[in-house]
Formats: structure tokens, sequence, C-alpha cells
């Protein structure tokens, strides 16, 4: 009988097994939206989200707490436990005040990615703190092997950390599509990738018919598959079948973007996960190993379609059926019982406004143009200030974040928190803003309400704009709406605080823990400390969450 070792957490009392697990997996599926457990359900195989629903642990009330739910605070989270306020992943991309430019989440210009083109590199340089792999490896005299995979950088070095053994994501020039790294990592390719990059090389996949995996009577859950906002991009139309192409007479570079919005980029990244569980055999070391995999092309696909297309249904239930390969190869390479497997997602995503306007021509939804901001602004402030002349009041707008032109505040003698003031001011006066949080507001805490408090947990004084949009629900930021590449126009968005955007999964599957469905509200955070709690090591520096104490026995 396993012995268990009874730790105190006043008022509860709670066990975990002295035998930690061989293997810790840790799955991001990108913007899977919790609702879609729910939705596809009836679809799904035995032992894929089953897993979990059925044999695990679903905390049903998880959201990430940030404002900020985008793809790199959202995987800096994970297994860091901290949110951008501490580990500084404030956004995908912030301006740089000092240096005048604009940054994104993991940009490295002293590193570069291996056989790329590409001028700056990327690692985990601005990412503050550790995460459970640095910890675990820390605790072992980095003997465990902890090893993140992604098709996206960020999505792969923010999980992986500071000190990881290996970190791959997709990257791409005009000769060759392979897995890489950066030289923050490695000098080199082990052999095995570049093996897997000469023999399973995604030009394979060229011309590949997506279609859908089930009847089309049963996708009628969903709206139209033509629907008039989807955003198709690189040589796709909005209805199935879907050619993998690129378009015609496409360029590398264009097929392996259109090959990302596609299943089969799940599928080659799944490869590439068993060719590194087995090159480095995971699960069959002394000490406790770690992996970390991101799927990326739900999000690609999310964005281009909208979460109510037969596209998204499609791809969850496809990657259902992988998830459940993926645990049969498991189970037989090192048995499922050595395993504590944790399934989640980055974010999730807010319906196209088009659909609910579908709905409802009434409602209250819409798309918010950066031009229809930055015209309110400059107009605004120079109306109240004087004119700015050859000058901007606006230096950038990256996101939800504004930086103002404090070169120009200083010139005129004025104050900045009454800037932004007037600023916040103007903004709320446009139809699909919520609420405009300042920066002097944020450093001094002067809020308390629920906005605020989602806002202040990736807000960072050097990194932060001067003011930060929250919008209202069913409503994106947008670029020009004629406009139709991604991101720009229609297509479905993210990024806001709304339920849609913050509430996703939280699954675990491993010997010894609690099965069942917990209703508590939870944060995406409280992963970190809990794979902690269970492998007995320290938990990140940052940490914010706390232990799910549901997971044991009382």
């Amino acid at each position: 009988m396993k012995k268990f070792l009874f730790i105190l957490l006043f008022p509860f009392l709670i066990s975990v097994s002295n035998e930690k697990p061989k293997l810790v997996v840790v799955i991001s599926i990108d913007q899977l939206r919790y609702d879609y457990l729910e939705r596809f359900a009836p679809y799904f195989s035995k032992r894929g989200f089953n897993l979990f629903l059925k044999d695990g642990a679903n905390f049903s009330s998880a959201n990430f707490l940030h404002s900020a739910t985008e793809t790199g605070p959202g995987h800096a989270v994970i297994l860091s436990g901290s949110y951008g306020v501490v580990n500084g992943i404030i956004a995908n991309q912030w301006y740089d005040n000092k240096n005048n430019k604009e940054v994104y989440c993991v940009d490295d210009e002293n590193s570069t990615i291996l056989f790329s083109t590409k001028k700056i590199g990327n690692s985990p340089k601005n990412f503050i703190g550790s995460t459970v792999g640095d910890q675990l490896r820390e605790s072992n005299n980095y003997q465990s092997k902890v090893i993140s995979i992604s098709n996206k950088d960020r999505a792969a070095i923010l999980m992986g950390g500071k000190t990881p053994s290996e970190v791959y994501f997709g990257s791409s020039n005009n000769s060759t599509s392979f897995f890489s790294t950066s030289s923050y990592y490695a000098t080199e390719l082990p052999t095995w990738v570049n093996d897997f990059n000469k023999n399973e090389n995604i030009i394979s996949y060229k011309g590949k018919i997506w279609d859908r995996i089930l009847p089309i009577s049963e996708y009628k859950i969903q709206s139209s598959d033509d629907f008039e906002a989807e955003n198709p991009t690189y040589g796709m139309d909005k209805s199935f079948p879907h050619t993998i192409n690129g378009g015609e007479n496409s360029t590398l570079q264009q097929f392996s973007t259109a090959f990302l919005y596609s299943p089969f980029a799940n599928e080659h990244l799944f490869k590439f996960v068993k060719s590194a569980i087995e090159n480095n055999k995971l699960g069959k070391n002394i000490y406790t190993d770690l992996l970390a995999v991101s799927l990326s092309a739900n999000d690609y696909v999310g964005h281009g379609f909208g979460p109510n297309s037969h596209e998204v249904m499609d791809i969850t239930i496809r990657t259902d059926k992988m998830l459940e390969e993926f645990f049969i190869y498991l189970d037989k390479y090192i048995g499922l019982k050595n395993c504590l497997i944790v399934l989640t997602a980055d974010h999730g995503v807010s319906p196209m406004p088009e659909y609910i306007l579908a709905q409802n021509k009434n409602a209250d939804a819409g798309r918010v143009e950066f031009e229809t901001i930055s015209n309110a602004i400059e107009n605004k402030l120079n109306n109240v200030f004087g004119s700015a002349g050859n000058k901007k009041w606006i230096k950038k707008i990256t996101g939800a974040n504004i930086y103002l032109n404090d070169s120009l505040v200083s010139e005129k003698n004025l104050m900045m928190n009454y800037v932004e003031s007037v600023t916040a001011e103007t903004l709320l006066t446009i139809r699909g803003i919520a609420a405009v949080q300042t920066a002097t507001d944020l450093k001094n805490n002067s809020g308390g309400n629920f906005l605020f408090e989602k806002a202040k947990l990736n807000f960072m004084a050097s990194r932060s704009g001067n003011l930060y949009l929250q919008l209202k629900p069913f409503y994106s930021l947008s670029w020009n709406k004629n406009l139709t590449s991604h991101g720009a126009g229609y297509g479905a968005s993210h990024g806001e605080p709304w339920n849609c955007d913050s509430h996703v999964p939280l699954l675990f599957y491993g010997a010894g823990l609690q099965k069942g469905k917990f209703s508590e509200s939870v944060s995406i955070a409280d992963i970190a400390p809990t794979l902690s709690f269970i492998l007995k090591i320290e938990p990140p520096v940052g940490n914010q969450g706390k232990i799910l104490k549901d997971l044991f026995k009382k």
C-alpha cells in the first residue's frame, strides 16, 4: 500500500502520494474556450478529453484573472503561477519608451534562431521569475529534463522558462520549414531534430484537403459554413473543403502559414513531440521529467473562422482524437499510471460581432477601429491643450496599451496624470469602450472595481502604456474593416477581460488525484503551485496562485 505524506494546510488536511510521477505533461490548446468541452462533448472519443472528464479532475470554473487574454501573457501564467504585474509579460507586444521601439514579448537581440533568416532572435529574456520546470531542475542539480514545444515561439519559450533542457518552435525561411530553437538554448540542433526536419518536412502536406470529419448535418449547432465575417487567409475559402497550399503560386512562407491554419499542424506537432519523448527518454530517467506542449493551430483557425464556425468545431473534434492517440502512445511508452497530465488553454475567444448582430441587429456589439481611437485622442488633446503642430499626442498604440508622447506633454508644461485623465474621458465616449485605466491610477491602486483589478494584474509601469483600453462584451479592436490580413477587420478576436476570453479548461489526470467536476472558482495561476506541491519542490519565485486542494484526499 502506498504511503502518504500528510501536510496540514489549515483548516484542510490533504494528502499526496510519496511517489512522484515519472513524467509531467502540460498541454495548452491555444484559444480553447471551456464551453467547447460541453458543446462538442457528444463527438469526443473515449480517452481524449474524456480521459479527464470521466477519469480525471475538471475545474469547470477556471479563469485567467488578468485582462490581457493573449497568447504570450496566457502561456506565461500557466507554469509560473504569476501574471504580467509580476512576470513582466503584460501583452504579446508593448512599447519601449526608453529606446523608442516596439517589443515582442520574447524578443532578444542577443540571440538568433538557428538556421533562420530572422534578424532578431527569441528567448525568455523579457520574462521575470521562474517556472515549475526551472524549480524542478534546480531541485536536483538540473538532472530532470524539461522540454517545451509549440508552433509558436512565445508559447514554447514562456512555458519552458529560463533554464529548460530544450525548447523548440516552428521556424521557416525561403527554402525550408522546420522546428528550430534559439541560440539562447543551444548552438546547434540535436541530430534527432535535424533528422525529423528532413524526414517529416511539412511540404508533404502541401495540397492536402481538410474536409469535415463528421456528416455536415452534425454541424448545425454552429453557424453557416460561409458566414460573412469569416476571414480565411492564404488561399483558403470560407467553406469546406479547404486545400492547404497557401494559394496559387504560393511561396514556401505563404504555404507554411496556411499550414498553421489547419489541423495538420497539430498532427505534425504531435509527431515531433513523440520524437522528443523517445530521443530524450522522457519519463525513463531517475528524476521526474516535464514536457510542455502548446497546440497553436486551434488559435489560427479560431481567428480566421470564429468560435461558431464549422472549422472550429471540426478542429476541436480532431484535436480530441489526436489527444486520444497521444495518450494511448504514452500508456504504451511509459504507462499513464506514471504520468501526471494537465490540460488547459492560454485564453478563449469572443464571438464575432457580426454573428451577434445577425441574431439581433439591435444588439450592443461591433468593432472599435484604431483609427477612431487615434483621431479622437488627437482631436481632443489639440482642442484642450493647443495644437501639437507637426507632432502627435500619441507615440504608439499596441493592442490595448496607448502610449502618449511624454516629450510633447513636458514641452507644453503639462502634468501627465491630467493628460491621461482627459484622454480617458474622451475614449469613454466611443461606442464599445467599457473602461479606460490610466497608468497613474494603476500605479496608485486608485480603483477597485472588477475591470480595474483585471487590468492591474497585467500592469507594469516600465512596460505598460499611459492608458489601457477594455472593451464591452462582443466588441473587438480592429483596423479598417476593408483590410483582409490576419487580425484586421473581420474574423474573431480575444484579449478582453470577459468570460468568453478568460474562461478556459483546467483538467488534471494522474494516479492518486481526486476525480470529479469541481465548480469552485479558481485561477490558471493555481496550476504552478499545485504541480510544485505534488513534485515537492519550491513554487516558482513569483507565484500568485494557490494549491488546488480539491485534487487531494481530505
